[in-house]
């Protein structure tokens, strides 16, 4: 009898110390600690608190969650997941900042990207900021403005011998451009590089949102329906388009219908001029 009360007392603190290390995981990502902050609320959502790697990817239309799944599963999923990350930013104090309710916002992810040329994070085409811009000019914002850091993860592979803040300054003064030639809408070309949660505030409380791809924007994003504007997400996988060609119409935020974006393989970042960036189109 003994030993039967002593194998329970085991089993039952094996799992009160599973319990333990899940909500220790979970009490210990904060919202502030790292740009990695949209894979571990996707690690929440996949009740999944020990693998970062594995669910880095779920954000993704093209990730391994929905290789044998329809476009319209991983629509489905994201709309009903809106509301859990809702309550998930509530829970860390992260709530709409109101200074920005009449204004837009790109988060323009450039630094370790696009030089280190990852296959899910290239440029994109200035037809994607003027498809943002129809919906920016909807609302009636007051102002344009981008959300970059781009020293954070400067040194991975790839960004050798590349000034990336000065190439990210430039390509940000590129898009303030394109957008300066079709709007009147003021645009502040001065980047705001704050926390993660002064970020995520911003993203949240904007009129409109627009990300140029990662989970990092795509998180908060769907928070916010159709005022959260996103590329396709698919980057260079051509094998994905026809699966995800209508796509746009099945997501419940702004999603670009189309799947250009600037090639990356015939680049070389320290002379590439994002003006030029036609010649990269190789899908259109």
């Amino acid at each position: 009898m003994n030993k039967l009360y002593l194998g329970i007392f085991i089993l039952l603190s094996l799992i009160a110390i599973g319990f333990g290390i899940k909500y220790y995981i979970i009490a210990n990502y904060s919202i502030s600690d790292s740009t990695n902050v949209g894979n571990k609320i996707v690690m929440r959502l996949k009740n999944n608190y020990t693998d970062l790697k594995a669910n880095s990817d779920y954000w993704n239309p093209d990730g391994r969650e929905w290789r044998n799944k329809k476009s319209v599963d991983y629509a489905n999923e994201w709309k009903n997941n809106s509301s859990k990350i809702k309550k998930y930013l509530s829970e860390e104090n992260v709530f709409p900042d109101k200074k920005y309710e009449n204004k837009a916002v790109i988060h323009f992810r450039c630094s370790d990207s696009p030089f280190n040329k990852h296959p899910n994070y290239p440029l994109l085409p200035k037809e994607y900021y003027l498809f943002a811009l129809q919906k920016i000019e909807e609302s009636n914002v007051d102002e344009i403005l981008f959300l970059n850091c781009s020293s954070w993860n400067n040194k991975a592979p790839g960004c050798e011998n590349i000034n990336t803040e000065e190439k990210c300054n430039q390509y940000i003064n590129n898009i303030a451009d394109w957008l300066e030639e079709s709007t009147s809408i003021p645009i502040n070309r001065q980047k705001l590089c704050v926390s993660v949660k002064e970020t995520y505030q911003i993203m949240l409380g904007s009129k409109i949102m627009i990300s140029t791809g990662g989970s990092f924007s795509f998180i908060p994003g769907m928070v916010k329906g159709k005022n959260f504007i996103s590329p396709c997400n698919i980057g260079e996988k051509k094998e994905f388009y026809n699966k995800y060609k209508n796509l746009h119409q099945e997501v419940h935020w702004t999603m670009w219908d189309k799947f250009d974006v600037v090639w990356q393989k015939n680049i070389d970042y320290r002379t590439f001029d994002y003006n030029n960036y036609h010649e990269h189109l190789e899908i259109k």
